[in-house]
């Protein structure tokens, strides 16, 4: 808009308000004379009369008035909107390139884009500020500069945008888009603080509630009816069986029913040995001491799987359905690296055909693999998933996957081949209870566990009031 046409438009305006000051002055002399003379003019006729006037003549100003000004009141709002969408555009060029996220453009290029607000000739980047911090989105990266070099340059450049340097992030939501953030202050962790009156046990139609996300939505975990196994690896005190004591403590009321067995070989027998009075003795195997109980309880459960398929074959069918068939065997591996370092040990000075760990090995990956459809399912524990522990044929049956903290690189990203670097780092430093949670069909998420101590879990497998 040229100054000419401003000009214009400003004498109109001067011309119409005018007008319409003069109107308002007349209404409210005609009603100051109304209230001077209350005996002689102050009739309910006369004051309508002035009332309905008045608001005729200032509809007949006011509403062309609104009718002229509208059109070009929206071109100077279309003005603005246009001028704030150019200029993120050129200050996200400006700052990508500053970072090394995009290349430079000759200068004779960056003149004529700045001077006509040509967008068309700047890469597609966008810079926006607020009260709370500053973004930079990108959404192709043009130039070859890693996320450390970014990240280096981003922390470096907190200081010409008067943003903090210690809270800088480098996100790609979609391959190619990157994401830099410059949050003025320490971003709040939603899932900082546990359960205000701590665990309990919530099972909304039969399905455990485990924990939550950053969004506050509830998580829980239907291994029973989804035919997945179940993969968790964490170091030590990063989370594991806590995680494990909310499963399984809420399963327990089914297993009351006779919905659920719960098995497992579990080294310490500290979180299996609750369970000594449900049903399905025969497939647990609690401690070490005695190996031959470890692999009965596992034959059991391969015997038991072996007998469902065949009655499946009987019945012609592919899948048992859960409870209505067979309740669902919950089969629990707790610190499996452990269990098979125990049974090489003592397998060192026997024959190879009376060796244990080659047998307990076939089993579970036979449980593993053939499992899922006879109403198994395995719960794999460990401090990490290499592949010594579980080879790639178990591990592309394993459906639901769990990363607490874990230190090293390559376990998360055996467990998660699809995770970023950035996830990767991300795991490496949860804390404890914080967990990524990988399903089928479903977009990786964070998860904060709710929290609970063994007593709890212990009085609500036994059923103690």
């Amino acid at each position: 808009m040229n100054a000419g046409a401003w000009a214009l438009s400003a004498a109109r305006y001067a011309f119409r308000g005018a007008w319409f000051a003069v109107v308002t002055v007349a209404w409210l002399v005609t009603l100051g004379i109304a209230s001077a003379f209350p005996g002689r003019l102050g009739s309910v006729a006369f004051w309508l009369v002035a009332v309905v006037g008045a608001t005729i003549a200032l509809g007949a100003v006011w509403l062309p008035m609104l009718r002229k000004v509208a059109p070009v009141y929206a071109d100077v709002l279309r003005y603005r909107r246009r001028r704030r969408g150019w200029l993120r555009r050129w200050n996200g060029y400006c700052v990508a390139r500053d970072l090394g996220i995009v290349p430079t453009l000759p200068e004779e290029v960056e003149a004529v884009a700045f001077r006509r607000k040509r967008r068309r000739r700047l890469p597609a980047a966008e810079f926006v500020t607020t009260s709370s911090g500053a973004r930079l989105m990108v959404e192709q990266q043009m130039a070859a500069t890693t996320d450390d070099d970014v990240l280096k340059r981003a922390i470096a450049y907190s200081g010409i945008i008067g943003m903090p340097s210690e809270f800088v992030t480098i996100t790609r939501p979609t391959p190619g888009r990157i994401v830099v953030q410059w949050p003025a202050s320490a971003p709040v962790d939603v899932l900082a603080d546990g359960r205000v009156n701590g665990w309990k046990v919530r099972v909304p139609g039969g399905v455990p509630v485990l924990g939550r996300t950053s969004s506050g939505q509830d998580v829980a975990l239907d291994i029973a009816g989804d035919p997945f196994h179940v993969a968790v690896q964490g170091a030590s005190r990063s989370g594991k069986s806590v995680a494990l004591m909310g499963l399984l403590g809420g399963y327990a009321p089914a297993s009351r029913r006779g919905a659920v067995i719960v098995g497992g070989i579990d080294p310490t027998g500290l979180l299996l040995a609750p369970w000594a009075e449900h049903p399905g003795a025969e497939f647990r195997a609690l401690g070490l001491a005695d190996l031959d109980a470890v692999t009965g309880a596992l034959s059991a459960a391969v015997a038991e799987m072996d007998r469902r398929v065949a009655w499946l074959m009987q019945e012609g069918r592919d899948k048992v359905r859960t409870p209505d068939d067979f309740p669902a065997l919950f089969y629990v591996l707790e610190e499996y690296p452990g269990l098979t370092a125990a049974l090489g040990s003592s397998d060192a000075p026997l024959k190879p055909g009376d060796r244990r760990l080659p047998m307990v090995k076939a089993g579970v990956q036979r449980l593993i693999q053939e499992g899922a459809k006879a109403g198994v399912r395995v719960l794999l524990l460990a401090q990490r998933m290499d592949a010594s522990i579980v080879g790639g044929s178990e591990r592309s049956n394993i459906g639901t996957r769990i990363s607490l903290r874990v230190d090293n690189r390559d376990a998360v990203a055996m467990l998660h081949p699809d995770a970023d670097p950035e996830t990767v780092e991300r795991i490496r430093g949860f804390a404890a209870g914080y967990a990524y949670v990988e399903r089928p069909a479903e977009a990786p998420q964070v998860v904060r566990f709710d929290a609970i101590d063994y007593s709890e879990y212990r009085r609500v497998v036994m059923g103690e009031s």
